[in-house]
C-alpha cells in the first residue's frame, strides 16, 4: 500500500512539472491579406506546423521550449521571428513584409554553343558540380490532400508532415542515399 501511494505521488509530481504552450494565430501580409500555408517552426528544431488556406495555424509545444524562437515564413515574404516568452495573448495576427527580389539581367547570346558542346562541357565538369564527399541534410516535408466533395465540412481532408534526415555519400561511391524519418505527423 505504501509503495502504491509513493508511486502515485511521484507520477503527480512529474505531471505537475510538465506543461504545454499553445501557439496559434493568423499569418497575414502587411496589406492584411492572409498568407495561405505559411510555415511556422521553432528555430533549429524539427517542430512546427503549417497554416491552413486562411492563414490560421495552431500547435502545442512543451514549456521547456519557451525561450526558443518561432519563425513564420512563406515564399515571397521576409521571415517573421519572435521568442515564445515575448508572446502575449493579444498577439494573434502576425504581419509578414513582402520580399523584393532583384534578378540579374538576362544575356542573350547570338552564337550560342551547340547541344553537343554543352553536354561535353557538363560531362567534363561533372565531378566539380556534384559533391565528392558525403554530407547530411535535414528537411521538412508536407503533403496536403484536399476534400473536393460538394457538401464537405472542411476544405482539407488530411495533412501529412515529416521531418527527415538525408545522408548522401558523394558521387565517387556506390553507396545509395539514405533517408531517415525523424518525425511523422498526420492530421
Amino acid at each position: 500500500m505504501k509503495n502504491g501511494i509513493i508511486i502515485i505521488l511521484l507520477v503527480c509530481i512529474q505531471l505537475k512539472g510538465y506543461s504545454q504552450i499553445s501557439i496559434e494565430g493568423i499569418a497575414c501580409s502587411t496589406d492584411t491579406s492572409v498568407i495561405s500555408f505559411a510555415n511556422v517552426s521553432i528555430k533549429n528544431k524539427a517542430i512546427g506546423a503549417c497554416a491552413n488556406e486562411r492563414g490560421y495555424f495552431k500547435f502545442v509545444i512543451d514549456s521547456a521550449c519557451e525561450k526558443d524562437t518561432i519563425i513564420i515564413s512563406s515564399i515571397g515574404y521576409i521571415n517573421y521571428s519572435f521568442t515564445i516568452e515575448s508572446l502575449s495573448i493579444k498577439d494573434s495576427v502576425f504581419y509578414l513584409e513582402p520580399a523584393n527580389y532583384e534578378l540579374k539581367a538576362a544575356v542573350i547570346i547570338n552564337n550560342a554553343p551547340s547541344v553537343d558542346k554543352i553536354i561535353k562541357h557538363v560531362l567534363r565538369n561533372y565531378g566539380k558540380n556534384y559533391p565528392r564527399s558525403g554530407y547530411q541534410a535535414k528537411a521538412f516535408f508536407q503533403d496536403i490532400v484536399y476534400n473536393y466533395a460538394i457538401e464537405a465540412k472542411q476544405d482539407i481532408a488530411r495533412i501529412t508532415e515529416a521531418a527527415i534526415t538525408m545522408q548522401e555519400f558523394g558521387v565517387q561511391t556506390t553507396k545509395e542515399v539514405k533517408f531517415r524519418v525523424d518525425e511523422l505527423r498526420n492530421s
